[in-house]
């Protein structure tokens, strides 16, 4: 196999600290596979004496695979790990834990909930909660810090204070059941070697040579623990890339890896900048879009692929008038792709994953088939949506209390459960109930008056008068200011259930498709998709967020939805969470191979919509722009 200098120089490193800057597409993986081989066989060192760290299971299972048939078999003692798996196995060593010492999620989640339960909290959602909560205590961990110092993202639904109580009562838990998590596993191992020099002895002697791949992804609590396991011999190989860090909400930080040379003085730094995967036009759009992050090793990333000049469509830029036109021709555009070519050589990716809601209403119109790489959340399984159906099922006439109920006070009526206490909604008995309170009366008729107009419009007039007339965007901008939330993303879920009324007539055509939605949501399991990097099990179109495509590549790549507020995320206000949002955007350009996609619409549900300025980015010589004319 042949190699180009730098990837040689990385291949017969031997001793010492190396950082190798691994750009997308550069053969990293090949790289490290071949060094493992040359430590081995030109160096000496004994395969027992090197562990690969990865991130994932998966990354560390490929890794063994292909190195295993490159050395035919020979050199088994060579140790693949996740930092999980690593830390877990000396804690096995260590403390005698086995696999039911770790916590199911089932067991996390009934803790939560039963201890939840000792706090007098308005909780809209308890699963959300819980999810923001054990999300908090994971990052309180993987920081290495006080959970006094860690930031609350849902400090309205449960205040610090509280947060940290709970945090210390589910430690004790932890510590009285035997248990542990995945973040105590690298928590316990750091306190392990810190305290044990002689355990932390052997196992220095045991990994003489410690290669990390994705070294962008680590998080202080690892790296922490990773420095006293290398200080030894310091023969720490790591392998990434600080413009594809892009998961800082869960305590990722690139900082250790432009640090690292100040770190370790002595360290080599090898730069890997030849883009083997994507086209010269898809390359050049990329790298002037990243160029616009700071806090950055500077790269000079050249396309292998020659041949494919800039007037070259590779990459595309293109507007549309509304969100359903996009779709649509989403749609068209693969379609007309599968006559000549296969499904799983397209993916769709999107920044959320509720921002998928849109197009996935589209390919189920057109019977497109689609592989989703995750979980996605269903936004009509949110409480929000809920509360709208509530009304529209009240609409249709029904008049069962748990649909009432759920509505008689969103927005705030100061309505009383007990003026309804029938079995089945009775307005006639709730104005009789308020009889001598006239504005409380008056405002059950108005209710009866508004679910009678309801009935009368389609699905899309009926939830923007629910959000307008009745004034439920006034209570959702109440309960934000009141819980401390973010009010964009509660609209945002608005925005998904309007935008899926339109393409509806009547109410029941509307609930059928959020019935055969949800059930696709249902059937279609998460699956390693990769046009080239796994395959599907079935030809069909790999729908995946930006973040769950990193390290997969696909002939095509459509990215779509890219306006201010969704490309970058509205959250992304400092210059560090733009930066992030940039290298995402960047991680997602970079997946296409042959041809690149860029697609925003300039209305959504009935709003204005702006281009991303990371499309403004690109350099135009890059791209076709294929834009509607200002009128």
């Amino acid at each position: 196999m042949e190699f180009h200098k730098a990837q040689l120089e990385a291949i017969r490193h031997f001793n010492g600290p190396c950082i190798t800057l691994a750009g997308p597409g550069s053969g990293k993986t090949t790289v490290l596979t071949y060094r493992i081989l040359n430590l081995i066989e030109k160096c000496g060192v004994a395969p027992e004496h090197i562990l690969v760290i990865t991130f994932t299971r998966a990354a560390a299972t490929e890794m063994k695979e292909r190195f295993l048939k490159l050395s035919d078999n020979r050199y088994s003692g060579v140790c693949f790990q996740t930092f999980h798996s690593f830390f877990f196995m000396i804690l096995r060593k260590a403390y005698g834990y086995r696999a039911d010492n770790i916590i199911t999620q089932q067991e996390q989640t009934r803790f939560f909930k039963n201890i939840l339960n000792e706090y007098e909290l308005e909780i809209t959602d308890t699963m959300e909660l819980i999810r923001h909560a054990t999300a908090w205590i994971s990052n309180v961990k993987r920081s290495g810090k006080s959970p006094d110092t860690q930031p609350v993202a849902a400090a309205g639904i449960c205040p610090q204070e509280i947060l940290c109580e709970i945090y210390h009562k589910y430690q004790q838990y932890l510590t009285a059941k035997r248990l542990i998590d995945f973040e105590d596993m690298t928590v316990y191992c750091y306190d392990l070697f810190s305290q044990r020099k002689d355990i932390l002895w052997q196992w220095q002697e045991q990994y003489q040579y410690i290669l990390v791949d994705e070294f962008q992804d680590i998080d202080a609590q690892q790296f922490q623990t990773l420095q006293l396991l290398a200080d030894r011999y310091r023969n720490l190989f790591i392998v990434g890339d600080d413009d594809q860090s892009i998961y800082g909400f869960r305590g990722a930080c690139p900082d250790y890896m432009q640090e690292f040379k100040k770190i370790y003085p002595e360290a080599v730094q090898i730069n890997l900048c030849v883009n083997y995967r994507c086209r010269a036009p898809i390359v050049a759009a990329a790298k002037s879009v990243i160029a616009h992050n700071k806090n950055r090793y500077e790269k000079d990333i050249v396309a292998a692929q020659t041949g494919y000049g800039m007037q070259t469509a590779c990459v595309v830029v293109k507007e549309f008038e509304s969100t359903e036109k996009q779709n649509q021709f989403l749609a068209e555009q693969i379609l007309k792709h599968s006559k000549q070519g296969k499904f799983s050589d397209i993916a769709v990716l999107v920044r959320t994953n509720t921002g998928a809601q849109d197009f996935l209403q589209t390919f189920l119109q057109y019977k497109i088939p689609f592989t989703i790489k995750e979980h996605f959340l269903n936004p009509f399984e949110h409480w929000i949506a809920q509360d709208i159906l509530a009304y529209i099922h009240l609409a249709m006439g029904s008049r069962e209390r748990k649909y009432f109920f759920r509505i008689i006070n969103r927005p705030v009526r100061y309505l009383s459960r007990e003026a309804f206490a029938d079995t089945v909604v009775d307005f006639e008995r709730a104005k009789a109930f308020y009889a001598e309170k006239s504005a409380l009366k008056d405002r059950v008729e108005q209710l009866e008056d508004d679910i009678l107009i309801l009935s009368k419009f389609s699905p899309f007039a009926a939830v923007n008068y629910i959000r307008k007339a009745i004034g439920y965007e006034d209570y959702i901008r109440q309960y934000a200011d009141e819980k401390k939330q973010d009010k964009a993303s509660l609209y945002e879920i608005l925005d998904e259930i309007s935008q899926s009324t339109k393409t509806c007539r009547t109410f029941p055509e509307w609930f059928e498709y959020i019935k055969a939605y949800t059930e696709q949501l249902q059937n279609k399991k998460p699956d390693n998709a990769g046009g080239g990097s796994g395959g599907n099990s079935m030809d069909s179109v790999t729908v995946s967020t930006m973040h769950a495509s990193k390290g997969l590549e696909y002939k095509k790549v459509f990215l779509v939805g890219l306006n201010e507020g969704n490309v970058p995320y509205h959250k992304a206000v400092l210059e560090k969470e733009l930066e992030e949002e940039r290298r995402m955007f960047y991680v997602a350009m970079t997946r296409a191979k042959e041809e690149l996609h860029l697609y925003f619409p300039r209305e959504r549900a009935g709003k204005a919509q702006k281009i991303s300025r990371f499309l403004q980015e690109i350099d135009r010589s890059s791209a076709v722009w294929e834009l509607i004319e200002d009128k």
